[in-house]
C-alpha cells in the first residue's frame, strides 16, 4: 500500500478544489477541500520552518475569523446543530485556494496544471487593477457609476434592481472566469472561431 505525504495530500485537495470551482461545482465542497489544504500547509511550513511559514500564519489570521467560521460551519455540528449559514460569494474560495497553494509551492511542492489554470484566471481577473493608483481609480469610477444609478433610481424597487444588476453583472463575470478556467485546463485554444463563426 503507498503511503500518501502531507504535501501530496495538500496538492490533491488543492487541485480537486480548483476543479471543482472551475466546473462551477458545490462551492461549499471547494471551501471545505481549499481550508484542508490550506491548514495542512500552512502547519507543514509552521512545523519545518520552511518556505513562506510565517506568511502562512500571516495569512491564516487575516483569513482566520471569516474563512475559519465557514470551515468551522461545514465540519462541525456538535455544539449548533440548528446554526445557518449565509451563501457566500463564489469568488470567496479563490484568495484561500490561492495561499495554498503559494505556501504549497513555498515548502516544496511542484506547481500542477490546476495550479497553473487557477494563477492565469487569477492574473486575468486582476489585469485592470496594474497598479495601486489604477486600482484606486478603478473603484472610484465603479462607486461614482454606482452613485449617479442610485440617484437617478426615483422608487426603492428601482434602487434594488441597479443592486441586483450588479449583482447579475458580477456572476455573469463570474461565470466566464471559470470557463476561461475550464477551456486553460482542457488545453482548448482560446482564439478559436466558434462553430457558429464568431
Amino acid at each position: 500500500m503507498r503511503r500518501i505525504s502531507k504535501l501530496e495530500a495538500a496538492q490533491r485537495q488543492i487541485d480537486a478544489a480548483i476543479r471543482l470551482l472551475f466546473n462551477e461545482d458545490d462551492i461549499l465542497a471547494v471551501h471545505t477541500l481549499a481550508w484542508a489544504a490550506y491548514c495542512i500547509v500552512t502547519d507543514v511550513a509552521k512545523a519545518t520552518n520552511s518556505g513562506t511559514g510565517s506568511a502562512g500564519v500571516v495569512f491564516r489570521q487575516l483569513l482566520g475569523g471569516y474563512h475559519r467560521e465557514i470551515a468551522n460551519f461545514l465540519k462541525h455540528a456538535d455544539r449548533d446543530p440548528n446554526d445557518a449559514l449565509f451563501e457566500f460569494p463564489e469568488d470567496t474560495p479563490e484568495f484561500l485556494l490561492e495561499i495554498a497553494f503559494i505556501v504549497y509551492e513555498s515548502i516544496g511542492g511542484k506547481r500542477t496544471r490546476e495550479m497553473d489554470a487557477l494563477r492565469q484566471v487569477l492574473d486575468v481577473k486582476r489585469y485592470r487593477y496594474r497598479g495601486d493608483d489604477e486600482r484606486r481609480e478603478s473603484a472610484r469610477e465603479e462607486e461614482c457609476l454606482l452613485e449617479r444609478q442610485l440617484e437617478d433610481a426615483d422608487t426603492d424597487e428601482e434602487r434594488e434592481e441597479v443592486y441586483r444588476q450588479r449583482e447579475r453583472d458580477a456572476r455573469s463575470m463570474q461565470k466566464a472566469y471559470l470557463t476561461l478556467g475550464r477551456k486553460i485546463l482542457a488545453n482548448e485554444d482560446l482564439f478559436a472561431p466558434r462553430e457558429d463563426g464568431r
